[in-house]
């Protein structure tokens, strides 16, 4: 199941600046979802059950989740904080008044 929702996030396609934002806010939805389904109690209880029988599927399960989780679901949840926090200043380039761009590159630098 997790293999399968990175694997079909991984195809999707964005083609500008708010469709990047589209996309890693729904990309970043749809890991959060996962995310807490994976830390439910029910979850835990059976990993706990598994574990204590020495399964090595358990211990597959726990690596699997803890790959998901460092490098998709907190990486999706960067991308949204960055690309949002750069979604203004970015619409203040695109606007093409020269004084306001003049004025906006220094704090996306910053940003950056």
């Amino acid at each position: 199941m997790i293999k399968d929702s990175i694997k079909t996030e991984g195809s999707r396609v964005h083609d500008s600046f708010s469709g990047e934002i589209e996309f890693w806010t729904t990309r970043n939805a749809k890991y959060n979802m996962i995310y807490q389904q994976l830390n439910t109690n029910e979850v835990k209880t059976i990993l706990r059950i598994l574990g204590s029988k020495d399964s090595s599927e358990a211990e597959a399960f726990k690596h699997q989740q803890k790959e998901f989780e460092e490098q998709h679901h907190f990486m999706a949840e960067d991308y949204v904080k960055l690309l949002t926090s750069l979604e203004g200043q970015f619409k203040n380039i695109s606007s093409g008044e020269l004084k306001v761009i003049e004025l906006t590159i220094p704090s996306v630098y910053k940003s950056l």
